[in-house]
């Protein structure tokens, strides 16, 4: 059994695994290095390793990997052997691997040098597995005296999302009667008589936009089928294929690595790279096959591929096996954020448009960012939202002698899983999270609601700090359950909400008064955008002093006045809406199966 009481450098992103370690012998004067909040606010002498990272130098990083995604792009391009959607599945793979550069570059050459304990947790982390590890034990196995010391969570259960609790009208009221039809007739489609059938709508994965279009090709015997890849790998070796690939690109990916990490780690970094490339790219090469058999049964009807989205390496294998066949694919925006999203550009090689023929944009800002994507494949058009976001609105507005605010948090770390799309860390998102519950919502008169982010996996083992935080106030209500957030905003008279994300369509269309704080380093506003909401929605810049004092004395008003105000804004709000939220404000599923019908059936 290892010993560890003399390692006076720990790595630990967990607060038990930690309290574990000091009951089985760790020294309670060792250092212990953190990217974990819980950690660093509970333990008054540990050492943020993310401090390696100055807003200067994290901007920098993160503004730069969309510039090294295309020069890895057209270095592929100029072998004839690497196909547009193989070069795809490269991007995929780095693009999703700069968090781990981004860990890799908090460590010396010291870290190799002198003895380190790594403490790892054991236990489910969601859809994904667990990811709540660094890789710190891979990157640091040339450290002769390295330790590892596994903590199993004695509680691993973590909630999916859920429609529990959530009444079936209330569900059947928001999707619609297209849901109905849709989840019906996709799974009666296969019995059909094939004289009855005018075409086929492929289905690998669905978002509302999907599932309107489905509905409305019913009408035309057109009718959806939920395509899933039948079959297993067939033992072909790709390896060639592989080594093709490593050396087209090995420059570019030592030279992104070695700008930021030292020399000895930077040697398992680009390993480490090279191993998640090559697993994401035998996914791609095996699923090839195995969708040309599932596809073959459609060979003799007219079909197409309607989908969400097509990035990852098993669904980009559908978009190559499409084209290969002469199956037009399309593909159906999900939700708003290229559009908005300053730093939204580092994700372009996962945008719908580079996988698809076809792609059906909400508003007209939505399809300019994506025709003007590097690697666009084919052409768009404008659809409008779906009709279940324009089913959240109220047709009447309440006057409550005492109205109720929600506050719906997009607090979502990176851990070791998103993209790195901001110029902040972990702890000061955290932080800043704080900031807004003890000087905004903490002050407020109204009853407060805390709807938690329903994260599906696990970013860290630990409870939140900002629970802790929120606990010291008595009229701040947490809602921490795992419910979609677009059928409880019925309940609340004012929302409020931060970032430029997705969940913001669906927070402007209940037409409810809307606070929005905006912060310039989370997920911001782009230039155009932030001039458009500020003018039609109440923006408050937490960049600015005094942010939190101006939201108190708008809402320490009645709220008859604010309603008053909120209306006054509603002419901008209608043009910010149609430049950046939908264009129409009707029947998007018709004008879809009417593009599809005239172009493929």
């Amino acid at each position: 059994m290892l010993n560890i009481s003399n390692y006076e450098s720990v790595f630990c992103d967990s607060y038990d695994a930690l309290i574990s370690a000091y009951k089985h012998g760790l020294n309670r004067n060792a250092n212990i290095y953190s990217n974990a909040p819980a950690v660093i606010m509970q333990c008054n002498d540990s050492i943020y390793i993310e401090d390696y990272w100055s807003r200067e130098k994290l901007k920098n990083f993160q503004s730069s990997i969309n510039s090294y995604s295309i020069k890895l792009f057209d270095k592929l391009k100029e072998n004839k052997c690497i196909g547009h959607e193989e070069s795809l599945v490269v991007l995929q793979s780095f693009v999703n691997f700069q968090k781990v550069i981004y860990k890799s570059a908090c460590l010396t050459e010291i870290d190799i040098q002198e003895p380190r304990l790594i403490i790892e947790v054991e236990g489910y982390g969601g859809a994904n597995g667990n990811n709540m590890n660094t890789p710190w034990s891979y990157l640091l196995q040339d450290n002769k005296a390295l330790g590892i010391y596994s903590y199993r969570l004695p509680d691993s259960n973590w909630q999916a999302l859920s429609t529990k609790g959530i009444s079936i009208w209330s569900r059947i009221k928001l999707g619609g009667i297209e849901t109905i039809v849709y989840r019906i007739i996709s799974r009666i489609s296969k019995y059909l008589p094939k004289r009855f059938i005018r075409g086929i709508v492929l289905v690998p994965s669905e978002n509302e936009l999907v599932i309107e279009a489905c509905a409305h090709l019913v009408k035309h015997r057109i009718f959806p089928v939920e395509l899933t890849s039948k079959g297993s790998a067939l033992c072909s070796s790709y390896s060639d294929n592989i080594d093709i690939v490593k050396k087209c690109i090995s420059e570019i990916i030592s030279q992104r690595v070695n700008e930021y990490v030292c020399s000895t780690v930077s040697i398992r970094c680009i390993e480490l790279f090279y191993q998640n490339l090559e697993k994401n790219l035998l996914s791609f090469y095996n699923q090839l096959d195995i969708w040309r058999n599932t596809l073959d049964q459609y060979d003799n009807t007219k079909s197409i591929v309607l989908a969400n989205s097509l990035a990852s390496p098993s669904l980009t294998a559908l978009s190559k096996v499409c084209t290969d066949k002469n199956i037009p694919v399309v593909t159906a925006q999900h939700g708003i954020t290229a559009e908005i999203n300053a730093l939204h550009s580092c994700f372009t090689p996962v945008y719908e448009s580079n996988y698809s023929d076809l792609f059906m944009a909400y508003n007209n800002m939505s399809k300019i960012v994506s025709d003007s994507s590097y690697y666009r494949k084919g052409d768009s058009c404008i659809s409008g939202i779906s009709s279940r976001h324009l089913r959240v609105k109220e047709r009447a507005i309440n006057f409550p002698n005492n109205p109720s605010l929600v506050y719906v948090s997009n607090n979502l770390y990176t851990g070791n899983m998103n993209g790195v799309a901001n110029w902040l860390t972990d702890l000061e998102q955290c932080k800043n999270e704080i900031e807004i519950i003890s000087n905004v919502l903490s002050k407020l008169s109204c009853n407060v609601t805390y709807k938690t982010y329903p994260e599906e996996n696990r970013r860290y083992s630990d409870l939140d700090p900002v629970f802790s935080e929120i606990n010291k106030f008595e009229n701040i209500k947490v809602m921490d359950e795992k419910v979609d957030m677009r059928f409880l905003l019925p309940n609340y008279d004012l929302i409020m909400s931060t970032t430029a994300s997705s969940t913001l369509a669906w927070l402007i269309l209940t037409e409810k008064p809307f606070i929005y704080i905006y912060r310039s380093s989370h997920a911001p506003l782009n230039k155009d955008a932030y001039s458009e909401f500020s003018k039609s929605i109440f923006l408050f810049n937490a960049d600015k002093e005094g942010y939190a004092d101006e939201i108190l004395s708008l809402l320490s008003q009645p709220y008859e006045k604010i309603i008053s105000q909120w209306i006054e804004m509603r002419p901008f709000r209608l043009s910010m809406i149609k430049k950046y939220v939908s264009l129409y404000n009707d029947s998007p599923g018709g004008r879809i199966s009417h593009r599809l019908l005239n172009d493929y059936f």
